[in-house]
């Protein structure tokens, strides 16, 4: 179980007093976890999407760094896996607003496939919602 921080909470308001989620985060999957499939970075983006899409089902969104401790890696070595592989992950950044800047395209098109992949809700009861 990892504290999220609430789906509905403002980009800037201080993290002491945003409302946290109890998140039971899948954080080994057998199946998923034991195919020797790419790097270890590959791997670490997988269970990044993984955790962070359970998360955003349960109320909660993840940073960045909240990943990175989890994955036991550093931030920037997961942005940049992450950049290698192409991969949209549902943080506070993409979804929440609160990161140095994603463009509308990049963001569109993240959501477009998190929609489609069924990560969410929102795609089965047609609704989507974007942002907060």
């Amino acid at each position: 179980m990892y504290w999220a921080v609430g789906r509905e909470e403002p980009a800037g308001k201080a993290l002491a007093d945003c409302e946290l989620v109890a998140a039971v985060l899948p954080f080994y999957v057998p199946g998923e976890d034991d195919v020797p499939r790419g790097t270890m970075g590959d791997l670490k983006v997988r269970k990044a999407v993984r955790l962070a899409c359970a998360a955003y089902k349960q109320g909660g969104l993840m940073s960045l760094p909240d990943l990175a401790f989890l994955l036991g890696m550093g931030v920037p070595s997961l942005k940049r896996a992450i950049a290698r592989s192409g991969a949209f992950v549902p943080t506070r950044g993409n979804i929440g607003d609160i990161g140095p800047g994603v463009t509308h395209r990049v963001l569109i098109v993240g959501l477009y496939v998190f929609y489609r992949d069924g990560c969410s809700r929102c795609h089965r009861d047609r609704r989507v919602t974007y942002g907060r």
